[in-house]
Formats: C-alpha cells, structure tokens, sequence
C-alpha cells in the first residue's frame, strides 16, 4: 500500500462510502457514488449538477478498449486507463454534504 497524504486514511475497495470524500496524490477530491457492486467518482461540481463521473474502477465498466486490459484495482476515465489506482484514493473523512451537495 502507498502512503496515506495529509489527514486521511488510505481505504480499499471495499471500504468506499457512498458520498464519501476522496483525494488523489495530486490534491484533486472525488466523491464516490456505488453504481451496483462497483463506485464512480466525482467531481464536486459535477456530483452537484448531476454530471458524468470522472472516474470508474477499472474491469466493472463496458467497453474497455479492445486489446488493451485493465487490471482490477485501476482507475479509468471514459474507459480508459488512467494513472491512478484504488490505492492511490485517501479518504479524506468527509461527505459530500461538506461541499453544500448532497
């Protein structure tokens, strides 16, 4: 596991919470929505206004690329991979509510 930033506690997959908050290492929030067995994660801004997520875990969403598989744990956006990893999220110990969203 990667070290945890700041004041959070680094979590698991199956330790989201549902409008829970999240941070990656670059300082960006998320806040996580379980979407059956699986979370996406938003922008605080797009949670608000009902728009698309920012991210998904990788291997629980529809059309990955042909070709290029994803490993569990990873991060995608728009079904793409990305850089980051379910290890990389810290929970920050917060809830959407303390953006004023809920």
């Amino acid at each position: 596991m990667r070290g945890a930033i700041g004041k959070g506690v680094i979590v698991r997959r199956s330790d989201f919470r549902e409008g829970g908050v999240y941070a990656l290492p670059d300082g960006r929030q998320l806040i996580a929505s379980e979407s059956g067995s699986w979370f996406k994660f938003y922008d605080p801004l797009a949670w608000k206004y009902q728009g698309p997520a920012l991210y998904e875990i990788a291997g629980a969403i529809q059309g990955e690329i042909p070709g290029k598989p994803t490993s569990p744990g990873l991060l995608t956006s728009m079904g793409r991979p990305t850089q980051w990893r379910v290890e990389d999220l810290v929970d920050q110990g917060q809830t959407a509510a303390s953006f004023g969203v809920r």
